[in-house]
């Protein structure tokens, strides 16, 4: 308990730079137009990656109360149920997320996010064979950048990061424009993998690009 009027209790991150800049720039669209579900929907992403970048729970707070307007429609929009599916992800709640994963994919089952999503929710379930099945989704939909970095995440989970690693080398090699987001994605990806072989210099170089 503060002694004092005086006492500092919690010193707060200063809310700027690009991601409290999208939240500020969102607000401002939805004032203006409150009913629009785009910008909503963005400032509940934001929070999330602000979430992912402090670790602060009270960001998965505000990203729940910008879905408020949904929290009883049934079913919800598809975009709206991504982002909470993430958002459960978030808070540990595995079952209810792979749930409404499946009711998604029920209604749409061309969602790439989603099958990427519920292979990463059965890989830390441990559930790998549903797990590859989920990224096989990802190929036949025609997304083998996707796909690939699903695979090398199973195989990196399941003893197998050396083949994982050169899965994604490929990937890289065959796509000469890559999306950037997907591009960091599989860097990012291979520098972890590399990481974990002990294979320093491969991973400062993914990491570097």
């Amino acid at each position: 308990m503060p002694t004092s009027d005086n006492q500092v209790v919690e010193r707060l991150q200063p809310r700027k730079g690009p991601l409290w800049d999208e939240v500020r720039l969102q607000r401002s669209r939805l004032e203006g137009a409150p009913d629009s579900a785009a910008p909503r929907l963005a400032i509940a992403r934001t929070y999330l990656q602000i979430h992912q970048g402090t670790g602060d729970p009270r960001f998965l707070g505000y990203a729940e109360a910008a879905l408020l307007p949904w929290a009883h429609s049934s079913p919800a929009p598809l975009d709206v149920s991504l982002v909470r599916v993430h958002l459960l992800q978030a808070q540990h709640q595995f079952d209810k997320a792979a749930k409404l994963l499946d009711e998604i994919l029920q209604r749409d089952s061309r969602q790439p996010d989603a099958w990427l999503q519920l292979a990463s929710i059965n890989q830390l379930r441990g559930d790998f064979t549903a797990a590859r099945r989920a990224c096989a989704h990802l190929i036949a939909l025609g997304e083998p950048a996707i796909a690939s970095g699903c695979l090398a995440a199973v195989q990196g989970m399941t003893g197998a990061s050396a083949a994982g690693l050169d899965l994604l080398a490929r990937q890289l090699a065959a796509d000469a424009e890559p999306a950037p987001a997907i591009s960091i994605w599989l860097r990012t990806l291979s520098a972890e993998l590399a990481t974990g072989l002990q294979r320093y210099p491969e991973a400062e170089e993914q990491f570097r690009r």
